[in-house]
């Protein structure tokens, strides 16, 4: 994503990294935040079918 340029809900799909914009107004601070729900949800998947595949004790 180029330095400056205004982020929308597209620039988040596909990115691991979670994509944040701060802007200050005079009625107070524009905070916004995105991310790919999915793409978070699909890596820890994979995260956990790995840790049980290597035979990773858990701990209880």
């Amino acid at each position: 994503i180029e330095e400056g340029q205004p982020l929308s809900i597209t620039d988040a799909v596909g990115q691991e990294a979670i994509q944040i914009s701060a802007e200050q107004s005079r009625a107070g601070v524009n905070l916004w935040c995105a991310f790919d729900n999915t793409r978070l949800a699909a890596l820890t998947a994979v995260w956990i079918a790995e840790t049980f595949a290597i035979g990773t004790p858990i701990a209880n």
